[in-house]
């Protein structure tokens, strides 16, 4: 099925809400996916379009730096901020000596297997508290061969980590306020896994209060913790650091949109 000159479905999907700049995208995207698509399979992928189902999770895949980061419904899509947090971290690591690293909430393993890719002397280690999504993880460094050491646990199993102490640790734990997921886009609200959207009503800063114990019971002296935060919870977030007992610099940094996004903070 030819998909760029069909004009049947660009009409349609500029009728449900697709920008013409998104339309046009995506109908490249399928051109390349899927040049040889048999009537059903293509009337599938339509409907599913039509519907806003994420590109990514129809495709099955989602580019992330140099790497095809495999994606299902059981993870987050990896978001270019994340990909703006990896590069940053890889210039203040620019050496030859191993480190012990450690992603807290891996998802697909898309920050973890990125490290590891421009790193090979490091020793990643990946947490998540879903196996669904530990399992898209483990399939994408089996596919990128890329050994990275995945566990089961959640941010509350700071105790039970009997790992080595870490060089680095870094997170995009979920940040959106659950009582805003009314505004987000339906593609988003209705598909991506609420469990990695959402921090608990109420207290925004949830996860981050967990990543401050990890840090001070699993993070050496003199380590680095960076993180991906909520813009709009950006200062509280900071604040929260900076008023710990943990570390002795904390550092914001705006993204490539001129959003304050991310924290880097230093252990005593």
């Amino acid at each position: 099925m030819g998909w760029k000159g069909n004009e049947s479905l660009r009409n349609q999907l500029l009728e449900v809400g697709y920008s013409s700049e998104e339309t046009s995208t995506l109908l490249s995207y399928l051109e390349e996916d899927f040049p040889n698509t048999g009537p059903e399979e293509a009337k599938s992928i339509v409907q599913r379009l039509l519907l806003h189902e994420p590109y990514a999770y129809i495709a099955g895949y989602q580019p992330f730096l140099n790497l095809k980061i495999g994606v299902s419904a059981s993870v987050l899509i990896p978001r270019p901020e994340t990909e703006e947090l990896v590069q940053l971290i890889l210039k203040s690591f620019v050496g030859p000596a191993p480190m012990q690293v450690l992603d807290l909430g891996t998802g697909s393993g898309c920050i973890a297997l990125a490290l590891k890719s421009a790193r090979p002397q490091w020793k990643v280690h990946a947490l998540d508290t879903h196996e669904a999504a530990l399992n898209v993880a483990r399939k994408n460094a089996k596919s990128l061969q890329l050994p990275v050491d995945f566990y089961r646990f959640s941010m509350e199993d700071v105790d039970r980590w009997r790992g080595e102490e870490m060089h680095l640790m870094v997170s995009n734990p979920p940040y959106i306020p659950e009582e805003l997921s009314a505004t987000l886009d339906v593609c988003v609200r209705e598909y991506e896994p609420a469990s990695a959207l959402f921090s608990p009503a109420n207290n925004p800063l949830y996860y981050y209060e967990w990543l401050l114990r990890w840090a001070a019971l699993h993070l050496k002296s003199s380590g680095w913790m960076w993180v991906e935060t909520d813009a709009n919870a950006h200062e509280k977030t900071r604040q929260l650091f900076v008023e710990s007992a943990t570390f002795k610099e904390v550092e914001s940094i705006v993204d490539f949109r001129g959003n304050p996004r991310f924290l880097k903070a230093q252990k005593k």
